[in-house]
């Protein structure tokens, strides 16, 4: 393997950073009482769940960006917390999944901070920044996605 140029290696070294920062924040995130023990990917996943649990599973795994038996397991903690109910679909195999009146309301309090926290974000940016953001992070992320 060719030795990165200073460029590929300075790039490499801060996407690394980037996705090291990310870990942290979604660790922070879960110890934080303001999410009150909700992790950022259950906080993703009860999103999913409110745009498309009456889909079935299949579909709040396509939306949340996660495998099927991902979803799965994370679903049986939600409902173990209360947080979401799965119904019987049309026909045997298909299960619908709906968020209780408890998932609703942790869900909009952690759509709040979330939301809150991203204003911050967004207002610590000068003009330039914010709209280099955009571009940027969406570049990004279909860049981790072909990880």
């Amino acid at each position: 393997m060719d030795p990165a140029t200073g460029d590929e290696a300075a790039f490499e070294e801060a996407f690394i950073a980037f996705l090291r920062a990310l870990r942290l924040a979604r660790a922070r995130a879960a110890r934080e009482p303001s999410f009150a023990g909700l992790s950022l990917a259950q906080y993703q996943l009860l999103e999913a769940v409110d745009a498309a649990g009456h889909d079935g599973n299949a579909r709040v795994a396509a939306v949340a960006g996660v495998t099927q038996p991902t979803v799965t397991r994370a679903l049986s903690a939600l409902e173990r917390r209360g947080l979401i109910l799965r119904v019987p679909g049309d026909d045997r195999r298909s299960v619908r999944v709906t968020l209780t009146d408890e998932g609703r309301r942790e869900l909009a309090q952690k759509r709040a901070v979330v939301r809150e926290r991203l204003r911050g974000l967004h207002r610590s940016l000068d003009d330039v920044e914010r709209v280099q953001a955009v571009a940027l992070m969406g570049r990004l992320a279909d860049l981790i996605e072909t990880l």
